[in-house]
């Protein structure tokens, strides 16, 4: 899709900084990032599965402080890495008879070796040929990929729709949809009225994915997390705590793609 929002990513990279620093618990050398956000009023610490450990703080915070803070929370960050690698470790094989989530639905996986990468939904089955594909011997990097373009555009489809039902109570229209493949965020909304969501939420139970999309719709009138905010996302999910809650539970290294 037409990315129009030059001006509104400007004034949102303006609003966050990124800076890569290092600090000590014991012997322990920490390498990590701090990303610094003028809206952020809490600070939240996050494990990336290829950057590494990273501090989400509001923009006051002063780089001593935050080593601190990462030095006093070393041991999460090595549990937090432990658990990514055993995630990993048992994540079930992309072989044929595998089930992928979509949404509340499992599609079981068909392959099939082909000239070039096709995906195609056929009932309750995922048929997908290409030249990666061969014999016992799977390229597993080219076979995400294409389950990736696959999911990206069923996610254009399904989550376009579906904002436009979920907002039409309180006339929350968006002026549009990109569908992204964000490390860390599972949507985001510009000034413009424009949703970023991430592909994964296809992955996820449909009440967690509609409790991204309502978030989202509810900045399209509150550009901030305000009392306002959480009012009006209230009002659409009463029950949006618990969803949150349940989503901040999920990790990256556990989706199957």
């Amino acid at each position: 899709m037409a990315d129009t929002r030059s001006g509104c990513r400007y004034r949102w990279r303006m609003s966050r900084s990124r800076e890569r620093r290092q600090t000590h618990a014991g012997e322990q050398a920490i390498q990590y990032t701090l990303v610094r956000d003028v809206r952020r009023r809490h600070s939240h610490l996050f494990l990336d599965e290829d950057l590494g450990p990273e501090l989400r703080a509001p923009s006051w915070m002063d780089g001593q402080e935050a080593d601190r803070l990462i030095a006093r929370n070393a041991e999460w960050f090595t549990d937090a890495k432990a658990r990514q690698a055993h995630a990993h470790a048992t994540k079930p094989a992309l072989v044929s008879g595998a089930e992928l989530p979509f949404l509340d639905e499992r599609v079981g996986l068909s392959l099939a070796a082909g000239h070039r990468w096709h995906v195609r939904r056929q009932g309750h089955q995922l048929k997908v040929r290409g030249p990666g594909i061969a014999g016992m011997r799977i390229d597993e990097k080219a076979l995400r990929a294409a389950l990736e373009r696959w999911y990206r555009k069923q996610a254009a489809e399904v989550f376009w729709l579906r904002l436009q039902e979920l907002g039409v109570a309180e006339g929350l229209v968006a002026q549009g949809i990109t569908i992204r493949a964000q490390r860390s965020r599972w949507g985001s909304c510009s000034s413009s009225g424009h949703i970023n969501l991430n592909w994964r939420l296809m992955l996820l139970p449909s009440v967690l994915a509609d409790y991204v999309l309502v978030h989202e719709l509810c900045h399209l009138r509150h550009m901030d997390h305000s009392g306002a905010f959480r009012a009006l996302l209230a009002k659409l999910l009463p029950d949006y705590r618990s969803r949150e809650q349940h989503l901040n539970a999920v990790r990256g290294s556990e989706l199957a793609i």
